[in-house]
């Protein structure tokens, strides 16, 4: 079944997270924006390289609405207290925005 509302693209990592039934199976996942990976508009798992959480947005774009940014930060204080911080900087990954996060 194709997502028709979002921007995915097949063998990008982190699109393959909605893309790919159980891909997120060996994984934490902290929170899911609705009760399915596949109705999400973001999600927090533990990144596979670091173990830190990472915050993932299912549209492939390098940048977020002002919008993603508030319901984001918001779960994620919710999540990892007041004082983390989230990390924007793509290493191996630069055209689909991700974050850290560092508590």
């Amino acid at each position: 079944m194709k997502d028709l509302d979002h921007i995915l693209v097949p063998g990008c990592p982190l699109c393959d997270l909605y893309l790919i039934s159980g891909s997120c199976s060996n994984t934490t996942i902290h929170y899911l924006e609705s009760n399915t990976i596949d109705t999400s508009d973001f999600i927090i798992i533990n990144c596979n390289n670091c173990g830190l959480p990472l915050v993932v947005p299912r549209d492939h774009t390098i940048t977020i609405s002002k919008d993603m940014w508030g319901r984001i930060l918001y779960q994620c204080r919710k999540l990892f207290g007041e004082n983390m911080r989230l990390r924007c900087k793509a290493r191996n990954i630069n055209d689909h925005w991700h974050a850290h996060v560092i508590r």
